[in-house]
């Protein structure tokens, strides 16, 4: 009977001790984008300073940023829109 010869193996994993996992708070930003007459305006570009987090207005000039991380203490972004 012929025994099969052993293989040896090495493997290697990244390991993530828990204290070195930095959570980031995130929030919803979103607003509309109005002309002077207060009328809504679609299909804007519409930026959060510093950041490259970028999305459109929509139709009725509503735009919104899904889970953009907080960016100070006070939860305070500078909104910028380009027509």
């Amino acid at each position: 009977m012929t025994v099969p010869a052993r293989k040896s193996f090495s493997a290697r994993a990244a390991v993530t001790k828990v204290e070195d996992i930095v959570l980031t708070k995130t929030t919803d930003v979103n607003g509309d984008v109005l002309d002077a007459a207060n009328n809504p305006v679609a299909n804007v570009p519409v930026y959060i300073e510093n950041t490259p987090f970028m999305c459109v207005s929509n139709a009725s000039g509503h735009f919104t940023f899904n889970r953009i991380p907080q960016l100070d203490a006070n939860g305070t972004y500078s909104i910028v829109a380009y027509t």
